[in-house]
């Protein structure tokens, strides 16, 4: 049987999520906004307090518009915020999108928080590197209805 993911939408964005022993994977796609980054955080604190969770792991390959600095800037602060030291968080972006400046951001104001172009290099930076990690089977909440507040 395959892994067990739970799909759920916020605004812009299809969000799954696959929770394993050691971590969370959330994988998102679709035409972001800081709406739907806010969104996306707000679950993953959700889901990371219920299942006590620490590590994060956020593939965001499929995304298909770059954010504007000011945006970047906010939702770094929210992550920051949203999670401090408690949860590790990594990106897996797109390498066009990468250029440091949302890591700075989140970093600087106390977040565990990196950005990477693969997946290996993701899961490494983040600490969740074993291979054979178990299915932790969850419902999780939906965002419909959640992304404005």
């Amino acid at each position: 049987m395959g892994p067990k993911w739970t799909e759920s939408y916020a605004l812009n964005l299809n969000i799954k999520t696959e929770a394993f022993s050691e971590y969370l994977k959330v994988v998102v796609s679709g035409d972001q906004s800081r709406e739907d980054a806010f969104a996306v955080i707000r679950l993953i604190r959700t889901l990371a307090n219920e299942q006590a969770i620490e590590r994060v792991l956020v593939d965001g390959r499929e995304l298909t518009s770059r954010l504007h600095p000011a945006d970047i800037f906010s939702i770094s602060e929210h992550l920051a915020e949203s999670f401090g030291q408690r949860v590790r968080v990594a990106l897996v972006y797109r390498q066009e999108f990468i250029d440091g400046f949302g890591e700075t951001v989140a970093v600087s104001r106390g977040a565990r928080f990196t950005v990477r172009d693969t997946e290996p290099q993701g899961r490494a930076a983040a600490g969740h590197v074993r291979p054979g990690d178990s299915h932790r089977s969850h419902g999780g909440p939906s965002l419909a209805g959640d992304a404005a507040g």
